[in-house]
């Protein structure tokens, strides 16, 4: 999952607040350099104060993980600053963000075709759409076609995460997806109705046969992909880098996060890890300078089918939604397809066997929650940690209600 994505207007709201406090409390040329700062306790009440000595930095609120800046030095309360330049946005299914550390017209320029960016690929990479490049290569299966450099990169990602997963992490999973209830965009679950799930066909992602010298893919006869929260954190790397080209950039694709590099003072980008099951809630801070974060969990996208619990992480080996202990796992990595499927295979294979695959590999790190509410960390995410913000122990939200759950 990517990061997942919850309907909400948090974000929207607060960046509507922050704009709204800037124009009343500070200098007329304020709104446009955002050039304030906020006093934020615990996501419920914030109070402004000018700050003309000190530079902006960025705050992203984004479901489970999002950014929020590093704490004070004098003051307890983690200090929430004016964006520099942002551009919130929909796209594949999801919220979308982006910010820029740069505060001129050629950033702003370039923020604003983002979208556009997001919208080229999304037509390449999403099956919900009947005319995109990867729908067209489903229908397709059984015969080599030539694909579009988009697609071709991504689905080479996605058979790399696969490799790297051992198969736990793959494509070649979409008729499982449907069959547990997920044959739509999840804003069209609610108005499915039940039906009977049709026979999920054996597949095996090892016989997707790829050609980059002609660009040409080759299905099964039988096989449908799906790239999913892959494809995503594919996307966020490709928009923080070409964002990059300009200034310090970082990227929120509903939830994968990727960082181009340091922000413009050299500090780095302080991204809070939210509670699953309340958002407003932090667990705790993640100070990264470069690479990506995501956040895979079963409390978002869930329903119910035939009286049984279902959720959008198929475990392939059982071609059913995961069975795990693990409600929510966050994972640092060196980019954004990386964090994605190591976010997944880590709640798959539940926190004991997960910790252990993260500590076995060196440019991993992760943080799990746990449906017991203990919250369980990898060797490396210390590296990350501000310490002094995080909680060992998520159990006491572990009542509040999970978001879009649907009977089917």
């Amino acid at each position: 999952m990517a990061g997942i994505w919850r309907p909400s207007n948090i974000l929207a709201r607060r960046l509507h607040d922050r704009r709204r406090d800037c124009a009343g409390g500070c200098p007329e040329h304020c709104e446009q350099q955002h050039n304030c700062r906020q006093q934020h306790d615990s996501g419920r009440r914030h109070e402004q104060r000018r700050s003309s000595e000190q530079r902006v930095d960025a705050v992203i609120h984004q479901q489970f993980v999002h950014v929020a800046a590093a704490r004070c030095n004098v003051d307890p309360i983690v200090t929430l600053r004016c964006i520099v330049q942002e551009h919130s946005f929909r796209a594949m299914g999801c919220q979308m963000l982006a910010v820029i550390d740069r505060d001129d017209a050629p950033a702003a320029t370039r923020l604003a075709a983002v979208p556009g960016w997001f919208e080229a690929w999304e037509q390449q990479l999403s099956r919900f759409r009947a005319d995109s490049a990867l729908s067209r290569l489903n229908a397709a299966a059984g015969r080599s076609v030539v694909v579009p450099p988009e697609l071709l990169q991504a689905l080479g990602v996605a058979l790399k995460a696969a490799q790297l997963s051992d198969g736990l992490v793959q494509p070649a999973l979409l008729a499982a997806l449907e069959q547990a209830g997920y044959d739509r965009s999840f804003e069209d679950v609610a108005r499915q109705t039940s039906v009977e799930p049709a026979p999920v066909p054996a597949t095996d992602w090892r016989s997707i046969a790829l050609d980059r010298r002609t660009a040409a893919v080759t299905l099964p006869e039988g096989m449908r992909i799906d790239l999913g929260g892959v494809a995503k954190g594919w996307a966020a790397d490709q928009a923080a880098r070409r964002l990059a080209e300009l200034g310090p950039a970082l990227v929120d694709a509903g939830g994968d996060i990727a960082v181009s590099g340091p922000m413009a003072d050299g500090s780095p980008w302080p991204i809070a890890i939210a509670h699953p099951c309340a958002p407003e809630e932090s667990l705790g801070l993640l100070l990264l300078v470069q690479g990506a974060v995501a956040t895979s969990g079963r409390d978002y996208r869930r329903w119910i089918r035939g009286g049984i619990a279902q959720h959008h992480i198929i475990d392939p080996r059982t071609r059913q939604p995961a069975r795990t202990d693990v409600l929510a796992a966050t994972i640092v990595a060196p980019d954004g397809p990386s964090a994605e499927m190591a976010a997944k295979v880590a709640l798959i294979l539940g926190s004991q066997a997960g910790i252990a695959w993260l500590d076995a590999r060196p440019t991993l790190a992760g943080l799990l929650v746990l449906d017991d509410g203990q919250v369980l960390r990898s060797r490396r995410i210390d590296a990350y940690l501000d310490h002094t913000t995080v909680q060992l122990d998520a159990s006491a939200l572990l009542d509040a209600p999970y978001t879009e759950e649907y009977v089917l």
